[in-house]
């Protein structure tokens, strides 16, 4: 696609699949990648640092902590290829279990795996529009590829 003139194509849309379960109480619901289209995708990368000052105030040397990675993803639910209804795209308006994974797809190699839940999720239903799914989902460590696992950490 050019953009008004330019002859360059540029990137559109939001090129992801996401995947989640979430354990209900009476309902157990597995959202796939036909359960939901996504609508946003917002990646932030943040590393935060101390400053070390001297007696004078002037920085003589900076450390860094890990860095953290951070996805907000916007998706509207949508019923699945078998039962294609109203009420099956509700039940898909869910955010999934805190501490679980969304697995990403479909989209550029570096963001794709799983991203972990910690919770903060929302789901918004409105009278005279869709409803769409918000969550902020994350990787810690220098690399963004490498998913968070924290299972070695759980088995010491």
């Amino acid at each position: 696609m050019a953009f008004k003139g330019v002859g360059r194509a540029v990137a559109k849309g939001v090129p992801f699949t996401f995947t989640w379960a979430r354990d209900g109480a009476t309902t157990d619901v597995t959202v796939g990648t036909d359960d939901n289209r996504a609508m946003g995708f917002d990646y932030t990368h943040e590393v935060p640092s101390t400053d070390h000052r001297d007696g004078n105030s002037t920085v003589f040397a900076v450390s860094f902590d890990e860095p953290v990675h951070q996805i907000t993803i916007r998706i509207v639910p949508v019923g699945d290829a078998s039962t294609n209804t109203a009420a099956q795209a509700r039940l898909h308006g869910c955010v999934p279990d805190v501490g679980t994974y969304v697995t990403l797809a479909a989209g550029p190699a570096f963001f794709n795996g799983t991203w972990l839940y910690k919770g903060g999720g929302s789901v918004s239903y409105s009278p005279d529009g869709v409803t769409e799914v918000s969550m902020t989902l994350f990787r810690h460590g220098f690399d963004v590829e490498s998913a968070t696992s924290f299972a070695t950490v759980q088995d010491l």
